[in-house]
């Protein structure tokens, strides 16, 4: 059973400011749903599967961290969801699935003279409602159509931190990890259209549209390619592409022309637009020499400016050593070695994004045997040295493809350069499971409805967090 109480509800489409481009989409995505509807019988045989739940609590503290200027050391976490899951099959072809519920939670930080951040809140959650078709052979299918909004994970290894593919932005450099729900989230869900092969049988192939519906400029198309590859329950290893953004809803939106979000050559040297980045780095000449030619109408400056547009790449492996040898003493998951990496945009761009080295995170997790007592014990670490905060601030508040170099950047850019995660799982009986995790990530607090915090909350060496859930399969 899919756990699928992780991700918010996907937004709803705006049409007043697309492009025709925009519009053909859905006309093809109509065309395509009636091509399906038409192959399937007049009177089609409907298998509707008995309904499923998911009751979620989840429960634990941020040791040390921050939000903004208020520190979280010893805030306490509590969310408690639930969530009613729907699956039917039409003529063995057409799988259609949908999850609703919501999770209760309550404000980080926990103001204690701010009455909201002292209030209980809800959100309701739409975690799926999609269709999957199979064509050819519906029982031996080779090639399945995904549509809707549905859930996607393509490391099945990774527990937190990896999923570089879909979690991250480019222009800024940011990871995510976790949401409304903080362990076994390692996932996304997105909104668009997959198409999968097996083509042979040891490869599978995703085709992948979906739409921005997270963060600004939002509707923008991305497209992806991703390949897997088994061989014998030992080796796993899969790679991806992806277009991210290429295809916006309004162009003018996906590189503003602004000077906070422009650079220009002078002197046989670039600068960005903004001020406030020489002054963060305490270059007071580059900082008052940017000022005056922003303000300079007469001559103003050559500006080029940056794009949300990015080419990501990812590769992963994983090694599971145990059919080369028997023992029954082992777990499932045991002994399990994998490897994650990424890089979030190929072309560099002057000052700010001018090393890709600092655009390539990556992670190694390793599965310690613990000889059955529990079904997962892993342990993963990470590393990204990009120097700028893990933030996507200047993307929500200014729709900038820069990255936040105001006053709460830390002290020391390279402080948060390793992360790492504890994880264990156990079923105590069938449907009930116990979720562990210890963490230094990118947890990010939510404060109030639709105030998320853009930088994340563990940031600093001293930073981690703690978390147990309970989670009831009914």
């Amino acid at each position: 059973m899919l756990d699928l109480g992780v991700l918010p509800a996907p937004k709803i489409f705006h049409f007043t400011e697309q492009k025709m481009v925009n519009t053909r989409f859905y006309v093809v995505l109509g065309i395509m749903a009636a091509w399906v509807a038409t192959s399937l019988a007049d009177e089609p045989n409907i298998d509707h599967r008995p309904l499923s739940g998911l009751l979620s609590h989840e429960m634990g503290s941020i040791v040390h961290g921050i939000a903004e200027a208020e520190t979280l050391s010893g805030a306490w976490i509590q969310r408690t969801g639930a969530w009613l899951n729907y699956e039917s099959v039409m003529d063995e072809r057409l799988t259609i699935r949908a999850s609703l519920g919501g999770i209760f939670w309550y404000s980080l930080p926990e103001y204690r003279t701010v009455i909201d951040a002292q209030t209980r809140y809800f959100s309701p959650n739409l975690s799926t409602a999609h269709g999957v078709y199979k064509f050819g052979d519906a029982e031996n299918s080779t090639l399945e159509l995904t549509a809707g909004f549905f859930p996607y994970k393509y490391n099945a290894d990774v527990k937190n931190l990896g999923e570089y593919m879909f979690r991250t932005g480019a222009y800024p450099g940011y990871i995510s990890t976790g949401g409304l729900v903080i362990t076994k989230s390692a996932r996304a869900n997105l909104l668009g259209l997959k198409l999968t092969g097996k083509l042979p049988a040891s490869l599978t192939h995703d085709f992948i549209i979906h739409s921005a519906t997270e963060l600004p400029p939002l509707y923008d198309y991305s497209f992806s390619y991703l390949v897997g590859y088994k061989s014998g329950g030992v080796l796993d290893l899969g790679a991806g592409i992806q277009f991210d953004r290429y295809l916006p809803v309004k162009p003018s939106y996906s590189s503003p022309k602004a000077p906070s979000n422009g650079y220009f050559t002078e002197g046989g040297r670039t600068y960005v637009g903004d001020p406030s980045y020489y002054a963060n780095i305490k270059d007071t000449i580059a900082r008052d020499f940017v000022a005056s030619r922003i303000t300079d109408t007469l001559t103003p400056p050559d500006f080029s400016y940056y794009s949300f547009k990015a080419i990501k790449l990812m590769a992963r492996v994983s090694l599971d050593p145990k059919p080369l040898f028997s023992s029954s003493a082992l777990g499932k998951e045991d002994l399990r070695l994998y490897f994650e990496a990424a890089v979030l945009g190929v072309q560099d761009f002057p000052v700010y994004y001018d090393n890709i080295a600092n655009r390539i995170p990556f992670m190694v997790g390793f599965n310690i045997p613990t000889f059955n007592l529990l079904d997962v014990f892993s342990v993963e670490v990470q590393r990204f040295t990009s120097p700028f905060l893990n933030s996507y601030e200047i993307v929500k508040t200014q729709n900038f493809p820069v990255p936040y170099v105001g006053s709460r950047s830390q002290k020391d850019p390279n402080s948060d350069n390793i992360k790492w995660t504890v994880f264990a799982e156990k079923r105590v009986i069938n449907g009930v499971s116990i979720i562990g995790q210890v963490a230094r990530d990118h947890l990010r607090t939510i404060q109030y409805p639709g105030k998320t915090d853009a930088p994340e909350a563990i940031r600093e060496k001293e930073h981690w967090h703690w978390i147990t859930r309970l989670v009831l399969n009914i």
